[in-house]
């Protein structure tokens, strides 16, 4: 379980980030004529360094930037100065200010990097995620313990690059249990991630009357076929939840309805919340349960007037839907356009191609159905292939021996970067099981990568140095490269551990036979 050790509202206050900040001697730096190796130029105030002492302990900010502003404006802060001011723009929300101050400082190399993680943040609040992301890199790359893992692991999941947000946030959330917001996150990834028990660690000890927790325990039971226990936590949500989550809680709340067969309750629920395209196909699936297609066009077409020429792949469930309506209603030739957009967003979706294809053969346009259905053949095929691993990984609960599977299935299809970029998270979520380091060590082995093998196993038993797997994994590693002595040497000391090892009794029998190196 992760334990807050006290109530806390969210993550470190903003005063208390700021004041960590100073004590880390980034306001001495501000006032040192050496810092960054600048020449001593024009000298600030004699009493400056007090001043600012004294109103950052007063948490008086606005008069610290008051301060600071007008040396900035003659040319006297150096460039620690104008780093503090940056980030004291930032805890102002001044986020465009403190991004242009910040920015040009984080783009030179010898930036350090507290700064960069400053930069990225200011980068991120002023609506550059580019920016954000190659700041915040380059200060975990200089600084790996750096809340830099945090701001990227947001800026990624906001992004919807859910594997590489948790693989950063989780490894934060468990460090920094009173970080309310990262462990929040956190637990969200881990729940589109189906890392279950994840989820339910990370959620372990928060008040169920939280509304982003309450909507995250929803999720968790709908995922266990909970699904009236998922509606009576959804209940007072749909009174309670503030107005950005709302949203969010319907949606949820006339899912789990639809699944249950009660569509009639969901349409209830949804009607006169439908300007939202995803609300609006969920109420047209519903009015399409309850066989009223009529009314599920009318609710889908005012949204799909432009969906048919969009580039957005936002819309693609929209224009499928009622592409798929549209045929169904016998209006073929209308749904063409709408199916046409949902195969081009979305190639992979089966569904669309065999819609695409019924309104084709249904419109007279027989060789373009053809090539439809064709294309709807071989993406049900790859569809089937696909969800008979996924079920296959599913039934494996134990998320890091889930991923150590699927990690071996693309080594098998010839995908060793995929394989290797599945352990690599696994090894970066969860850095004290050593079953995705060995199962590293044996991929890049599989790949002739033998030197990266040697190191990820040598790495692997400064961690546990009895792990007798991974010891016979590079005794054999070494013995196949002609190191016979160290190999020997290792062979021996599985049998240290276990004397009843036949291989190592095997290897070094060979090894004696073929005599000394």
């Amino acid at each position: 379980m992760i334990r807050e050790r006290r109530a806390t509202t969210g993550g470190p206050p903003r005063r208390a980030r700021l004041g960590r900040l100073a004590a880390a001697g980034l306001l001495l730096a501000a006032l040192s004529a050496a810092a960054f190796g600048q020449p001593a130029e024009t000298a600030p105030p004699p009493d400056l360094e007090q001043r600012l002492r004294s109103l950052l302990a007063a948490r008086d900010l606005a008069g610290a930037v008051a301060l600071l502003e007008p040396l900035q404006a003659a040319g006297q802060l150096r460039k620690p100065g104008r780093a503090l001011l940056g980030t004291l723009y930032l805890e102002l929300g001044r986020s465009a200010d403190a991004h242009a101050l910040l920015a040009p400082l984080a783009a030179e190399d010898e930036a350090p990097p507290d700064l960069l993680y400053q930069a990225g943040r200011a980068a991120r609040a002023a609506g550059d995620p580019a920016s954000a992301e190659r700041f915040l890199e380059r200060a975990l790359e200089r600084a790996p313990a750096s809340p830099a893992a945090r701001e990227l692991g947001l800026l990624r999941g906001a992004r919807g690059d859910a594997e590489a947000a948790y693989e950063l946030l989780h490894p934060w959330a468990v460090a920094h249990p009173r970080d309310r917001e990262a462990r929040l996150a956190a637990a969200a990834l881990a729940l589109r991630l189906a890392r279950a028990k994840e989820a339910e660690e990370l959620l372990a000890g928060l008040p169920d009357d939280e509304p982003k927790v309450a909507i995250l325990r929803a999720q968790m039971l709908v995922r266990q076929g909970r699904l009236e226990d998922a509606l009576a936590v959804l209940e007072p949500l749909r009174r309670t939840a503030p107005p950005e989550m709302r949203s969010d809680v319907l949606f949820l709340s006339a899912e789990t309805l639809i699944t249950l067969g009660r569509a009639a309750e969901a349409i209830d629920l949804l009607r006169g919340a439908a300007g939202e395209a995803r609300l609006a196909v969920l109420l047209a699936s519903a009015y399409y349960q309850e066989g009223e297609i009529e009314r599920a066009l009318a609710v889908l077409e005012p949204l799909a007037r432009d969906a048919a020429a969009a580039a957005d792949v936002s819309v693609a469930e929209l224009a499928f839907e009622y592409g798929r309506l549209l045929v169904e209603a016998d209006r073929a030739a209308e749904a063409v356009p709408y199916l046409e957009t949902a195969t081009r967003l979305m190639p992979d979706n089966a569904g669309a191609w065999k819609s695409l294809g019924d309104a084709l053969l249904k419109s007279g346009r027989r060789d373009e159905a053809l090539a439809a259905r064709r294309r709807f053949q071989e993406v049900a095929t790859a569809d089937n292939e696909r969800s008979r691993r996924q079920r296959r990984a599913a039934m494996i609960e134990d998320p890091v021996a889930r991923s150590i599977l699927q990690a071996r299935e693309a080594l098998e299809l010839g995908d060793g970067e995929r394989a290797l970029a599945l352990l690599r998270r696994e090894i970066a979520i969860s850095p004290q099981d050593l079953r995705p380091r060995l199962e590293a060590a044996r991929a890049l082995v599989a790949l002739d990568r033998r030197a990266e093998a040697e190191a990820e196993l040598r790495r692997l038993l400064e961690l546990a140095p009895a792990h007798v797997a991974a010891i016979k994994e590079l005794a054999a590693l070494l013995q196949a490269r002609g190191e016979r002595d160290e190999a020997r040497q290792l062979w021996q000391r599985v049998l240290a551990i276990d004397p009843t090892d036949a291989t190592a009794r095997q290897q070094l029998d060979a090894l004696r036979r073929a005599g000394p190196d």
